[in-house]
């Protein structure tokens, strides 16, 4: 029964001024019903979520089909709530009659767990490997029940990948997406210049690594086995060979230098890669971090150090000789092994921190010590000769930790020779540095020394201004009145804001050379290829440093516990780690 205030005939309800009639004539749409109007706009707001809506019964029609609120709506129709906002003299946000509780949403099975799809557990699987790989952790810690619980927790419904598939499918799916990145990251780079570096790994055969350097990054090319016994410039020369065409095929990077490790082996592998390559125009180089090191074996006394070798060889061997080390506070001595730059200053090192409680040992247990070592100690120049050449090798190693710097570039690296040659503490090895310095660099480096905007060539000798000049004439003619322009800063060509201090300072040498390049763009008669070819020269790195930490990775991803996997895998496996952690860095 209907309240008798409420006829079902004739009677016209006013609600916002939107007008239903149940008399006579024609009918308005239901839908107004469920509408509002607004005075103050002339629109008409909805219901059920308080949208203003156009008052044209289209507008309103369209709106009512999307309105997500009227769909979970559980209420009285729109004519019901008609009769019982005019009953009660409600709105729309009447608490009692519009806002009533929304339907519960019937629960589903799927609602209950967290399913994995198919796509989302590749997904996963991948960075679950990229974190194995960025970290060296061996495989096997997959199958481990700690691992997959902590999965569960992390992700329930996901199982993370097994050992077989980390040492298997996923080395490939990482290592296509590393190359596809490195590739991209290539491309910020007019051309890079490959290092070579020869190695061991842990079944002892011989491997040729060759690394891609930017000036800035290095990024591992390949690795390859050596036959025994074919280690030699000719094999040298063919890894070199191939290693250029795939650095252009597989990345699209022209060679510009070459940088090999190997003194017995550069001038016949330069000699045969120009030959054999056809490219006369590629740059080929020694590594001037090596020619240190044979610097620091130039100027060690070979019989001294021979017996301070054999010195901290007794300490080491002996276990009673090292009980009474540790009881005196000493420190474990250090021997210098076949390979490692600082390896020498280190075995001084120690023998001069020890050489108090050497003494102090050999004469409290004079019966007990061996008699060569006592020996050995009873030679009074030997401390003196130690603490002699620890001086000189400090100034070496110094700059030893410079120049094999991944940042450091040929201009630099000349230099730091430089410096050797004027260091005091090195006065009586002038002559040694002055030849390996000779045989380190070349007339390119010197010309890189004078377009790097730190030196301009400022301390260069007479004669290195002269090679350097000699060889620009020979290998590019028509750059040569470019070049002098650029040596006395010609305001014609290169604007007087780019050689203040502050400017050189605020910019590393390949940028100053691309803002350059940007300026000088619109100058005629500049020729071709002249920016390129600087800012190429001035990316050489100065040594083959960088792909020997590199190959110390190798100790890392190819441990004893993944021994079995293939040469193949682990250069994946190294390209991997490097990556990760270099753009972490």
């Amino acid at each position: 029964m209907i309240n008798e205030n409420i006829k079902t005939q004739g009677t016209v309800f006013d609600q916002g001024s939107i007008k239903t009639s149940y008399g006579r004539g024609r009918k308005n749409a239901a839908e107004w019903a469920e509408m509002i109007k607004d005075p103050d706009t002339g629109k008409v707001i909805c219901k059920y979520c308080q949208t203003p809506v156009s008052a044209k019964i289209e507008r309103i029609r369209v709106h009512l089909k999307k309105c997500n609120q009227k769909q979970s709506f559980s209420g009285p129709n729109p004519i019901e709530m008609e009769i019982l906002e005019t009953i009660y003299g409600g709105t729309s946000a009447s608490p009692n009659v519009v806002q009533l509780p929304p339907k519960k949403k019937k629960m589903k099975l799927a609602d209950f767990s967290n399913a994995t799809t198919e796509h989302q557990k590749k997904q996963l699987d991948v960075f679950v490997a990229k974190f194995f790989y960025a970290n060296n952790i061996p495989f096997n810690v997959a199958n481990s029940k700690e691992f997959k619980a902590m999965i569960e927790v992390l992700r329930p419904g996901y199982a993370g990948p097994e050992a077989s598939n980390l040492s298997g499918p996923l080395i490939e799916t990482v290592a296509e997406e590393i190359d596809t990145n490195t590739k991209m990251k290539l491309q910020e780079y007019n051309s890079v210049t490959l290092l070579q570096y020869g190695w061991s790994h842990l079944r002892n055969d011989p491997f040729i690594a060759t690394g891609m350097h930017t000036g800035q990054y290095d990024f591992l090319l390949n690795a390859t086995d050596c036959p025994p016994g074919k280690k030699t410039s000719e094999y040298c020369t063919e890894s070199l060979e191939s290693a250029i065409q795939l650095c252009l095929d597989k990345y699209g990077k022209t060679v510009f230098a070459v940088c090999i490790d190997s003194e017995k082996r550069m001038n016949k592998t330069m000699h045969f890669l120009n030959e054999k390559t056809g490219l006369p125009e590629l740059l080929t180089y020694g590594c001037s971090a090596h020619f240190i090191n044979l610097l620091g074996e130039d100027i060690s006394p070979k019989i001294a150090i021979q017996d301070i070798v054999d010195v901290n060889k007794f300490f080491l061997s002996n276990a009673q000789l090292t009980g009474w080390l540790r009881d005196k506070q000493g420190i474990m001595p250090l021997l210098p092994p076949c390979s490692g730059w600082h390896s020498q200053y280190d075995c001084l090192s120690t023998f001069i921190q020890n050489y108090s409680c050497y003494i102090d040992i050999v004469t409290e247990h004079f019966q007990e010590v061996p008699k060569d070592l006592t020996k050995l100690l009873d030679n009074v120049t030997l401390y003196k000769v130690a603490f002699q050449n620890l001086k000189e090798m400090a100034s070496l190693f110094r700059a030893l930790d410079l120049i094999q710097a991944d940042s450091t570039n040929i201009a630099q690296a000349v230099e730091i020779w430089m410096d050797l040659l004027e260091n005091p503490d090195l006065e009586a090895c002038r002559d040694a540095i002055k030849r390996r310095m000779e045989e380190a660099l070349e007339p390119f480096h010197y010309l890189a020394n004078f377009f790097d905007p730190r030196y301009r060539g400022r301390r260069l000798t007479a004669y290195q201004d002269d090679i350097a000049e000699k060889w620009l004439i020979d290998s590019h003619p028509e750059w040569l009145a470019r070049y002098m322009s650029y040596r006395i800063a010609d305001p014609e060509y290169f604007p007087s804001s780019m050689f203040m201090d502050s400017f050189i300072k605020e910019f590393t040498p390949i940028k100053w050379w691309k803002i350059m390049e940007m300026k000088t763009a619109k100058k005629e008669n500049w020729p071709a290829g002249f920016h390129q070819f600087i800012q190429s020269l001035i990316s050489c790195p100065a040594s083959t440093g960088s792909l020997e930490r590199i190959f110390s990775t190798y100790g890392l991803a190819w441990p004893k516990l993944k021994e079995d996997l293939s040469a193949e895998k682990a250069e994946k496996l190294v390209k991997i780690y490097q990556f990760l952690n270099v753009e972490k860095s």
